[in-house]
């Protein structure tokens, strides 16, 4: 918790998950490529808007 006090209006949430170091990367994976598909979708509708 370091020096901070309990009555700081923070919550602090320690999770620690154990998984296979594979399962972590493709996770980090997915979630890059879902953000970029979500970046693109976002630019093509965009796109189709303006024009």
């Amino acid at each position: 918790m370091g020096r901070r006090s309990r009555d700081d209006g923070e919550a602090w949430i320690a999770v620690e998950l154990r998984v296979p170091r594979w399962a972590a990367w493709c996770a980090a994976v997915g979630l890059l490529l879902m953000g970029a598909a979500a970046l693109g979708g976002v630019t093509v509708l965009t796109w189709a808007v303006a024009r």
